[in-house]
């Protein structure tokens, strides 16, 4: 008779899948709450990506917990992340963070320049996130998956 119970890395690794499974879901959860909240306070004022703060405000209590709620699912759920994967994959997300730092940094002068050619219109803090967290998250798939 064999015995059936999982051994030590399996316990490891099921508790690891339902850590990260849960750190999704908050992360999620988070998410869903930020966008609700953006869109009730932004009523008709348009879109919450393009209005600028002359045209649209929100509380100040609203402002800031959503700043909490910001700056938790963009650095505690990743720097908590990081002590909970393996020594590669870590490495992996190390150097798609440095490469997305390394995208806002050059990309910001390269869009303003061009700008003020007249080719682009100036840059905003919309366009400079959707650069540097999009060219993270292609590093990291381009990291992950190049060999």
């Amino acid at each position: 008779m064999t015995d059936q119970r999982p051994g030590y890395g399996e316990e490891k690794e099921k508790a690891s899948k339902r850590q990260f499974n849960n750190a999704l879901a908050i992360s999620a959860i988070i998410g869903i709450i930020i966008a609700a909240a953006l869109k009730y306070a932004q009523g008709d004022s348009g879109s919450i990506f393009t209005a600028s703060p002359d045209t649209m405000s929100i509380s100040p209590a609203l402002a800031i917990g959503l700043t909490i709620l910001v700056l938790a699912g963009f650095i505690v759920f990743p720097v908590l992340g990081l002590f909970r994967m393996d020594e590669l994959e870590r490495g992996h997300n190390v150097n798609a963070s440095a490469l997305a730092g390394l995208y806002g940094i050059t990309a910001f002068p390269a869009w303003h320049l061009l700008s003020l050619g007249g080719l682009l219109p100036a840059p905003t803090a919309v366009g400079l996130f959707l650069i540097i967290f999009c060219g993270g998250f292609l590093s990291y798939l381009f990291l992950k998956y190049r060999h």
